[in-house]
């Protein structure tokens, strides 16, 4: 009888000891799966707010460099001012680079092989388009923007290409998601 007794209180031991197995496995699984998700939710908020900022800084230096391109004696004259490299230049360790394009789709300054280029279709829209792409090994974010130049001789939409490395941008990321994950 005592063996009987002995063979019950082993098995139910055992089943005592898989339950909590059990338990302790589903709530690791459960408390990783949450890591996962908050994370992954962390760093799309940290990208996004990084994105926002850097790409309000562009669209500033691309709004003031259109404000520079004019028609002076029948033919479209830049003057870039300085003011758009310094709103720029708070990123101070990333490069810039830019390419603008006359009414015909004409080179006119900048960088000629940029990896994107204005579409005809798209010059007649206001709204300005982002893009990341890789250009000289590196990340770069660029805004395309447009401007009608309504003169007897020249006429037409001006495009200008900026872009800007994106080493603050990731950097900035990266601050707001790591102290968000780690206590």
């Amino acid at each position: 009888m005592s063996m009987i007794k002995a063979r019950l209180d082993l098995s139910s031991s055992s089943k005592m000891y898989s339950l909590r197995k059990k338990m302790l496995t589903r709530t690791a699984l459960l408390m990783c799966t949450m890591l996962a998700i908050l994370s992954v939710g962390v760093w799309h908020y940290a990208n996004t707010s990084a994105n926002y900022s850097y790409d309000r800084l562009l669209s500033s230096a691309s709004v003031t460099m259109l404000d520079g391109i004019n028609v002076a004696k029948n033919k479209v004259h830049i003057d870039l001012p300085y003011s758009a490299f310094e709103i720029l230049q708070l990123a101070p360790e990333d490069k810039v680079y830019y390419a603008i394009y006359g009414p015909n789709g004409d080179f006119l300054s900048g960088y000629s092989d940029l990896p994107l280029s204005p579409s005809v279709t798209e010059q007649a829209s206001t709204q300005p388009r982002y893009e990341l792409h890789f250009y000289k090994q590196q990340k770069v974010r660029f805004i395309v923007r447009h401007k009608r130049l309504s003169e007897r001789s020249v006429a037409g939409n001006v495009s200008i290409i900026l872009g800007q490395t994106t080493i603050a941008r990731d950097e900035q990321c990266g601050t707001h998601c790591m102290p968000r994950l780690l206590p």
